[in-house]
């Protein structure tokens, strides 16, 4: 008697559990048939709370800052970081430095 109520236990407790998986995962979203990659160069750091959340990405020697949040903006584009953090090329979008009067407009290519 004892080794049914225990079946009986688990069984509830595994159909209870498996009832409760949802297959609405992250990825559920996204669309359907487009293949995916890894980043070519990741880097993640401890926010102010303590909690491994903000993270650098570098695909094709463009830089990305994230984070595991879901407020504001949570994956930003940082063309400061397309030479050192990824080796890609300078972006003509950062502002010239050494200027008290920066200009944001794109930057001339030099020849």
């Amino acid at each position: 008697m004892k080794l049914k109520v225990v079946a009986a236990v688990v069984a509830v407790a595994v159909a209870v559990a498996l009832g409760g998986c949802s297959s609405d995962d992250a990825n559920a979203h996204d669309l359907k048939g487009v293949p995916w990659k890894t980043p070519d160069k990741i880097e993640v750091y401890a926010n102010v709370d303590g909690h491994p959340n903000i993270t650098r990405v570098c695909i094709d020697g463009v830089a990305f800052a994230t984070t595991s949040r879901d407020a504001g903006q949570n994956f930003m584009r940082v063309p400061e970081w397309d030479v050192s953090f990824c080796g890609g090329e300078p972006s003509p979008y950062v502002p010239r430095v050494g200027s008290p009067n920066t200009d944001p407009s794109p930057t001339p290519k030099s020849n």
